[in-house]
């Protein structure tokens, strides 16, 4: 039997000190504690009741990585939106980089240029970079994706469709 437990260390304080606050939305949260860098959160994958590995993010990484789900697949569904993610999280693991280092590689994701990029990500988008960073891989081990009505890439002859979802078709290496 396989399980996900996740754990989030959050200090709440600072974000409901002010009174007048009667609720705080997700996206809220997530704002005010990438200022207090006080948020971590641990996935433990359990396997036989066994630990089988333990993956640590922050705050500020889920809202780098809703960013980019929302510059790229804002008008896509909500498991294109994960998939999206899911696409960055193994560029990660293949590239032993950072999720900044494989968000800002030069001419990986056009995205990190518009409008949508910098603006505060929507809470499914939230939702959907948390899914990504904790292992939810619906389209497998893809590492590249694209809306084939915009371009039509050379490298095409070196990859293997995986899926397709809403406009964007993701592809893994060959």
């Amino acid at each position: 039997m396989i399980g996900l437990v996740i754990f989030n260390t959050i200090n709440f304080s600072n974000i409901l000190a002010d009174p007048s606050r009667k609720s705080v939305s997700p996206t809220e949260a997530v704002n005010d504690l990438n200022k207090q860098e006080e948020i971590s959160t641990k996935s433990v994958v359990v396997s036989s009741n066994k630990v089988v590995e333990v993956k640590d993010y922050s705050g500020s990484d889920v809202l780098l990585l809703a960013k980019l789900i929302q510059a790229e697949a804002l008008s896509e569904s909500y498991e294109g939106k994960v998939a999206v993610g899911s696409v960055v999280v193994n560029r990660i693991k293949v590239n032993n980089a950072t999720l900044e280092q494989v968000i800002f590689a030069k001419n990986q994701f056009s995205g990190v240029h518009n409008k949508l990029f910098s603006r505060e990500p929507n809470e499914e988008c939230i939702k959907a970079a948390e899914e990504a960073l904790d292992g939810n891989k619906p389209v497998g081990d893809s590492l590249y994706f694209l809306d084939l009505n915009k371009v039509s890439p050379s490298w095409l002859k070196n990859v293997e469709l995986v899926k397709r979802i809403g406009e964007h078709w993701f592809f893994k290496r060959k």
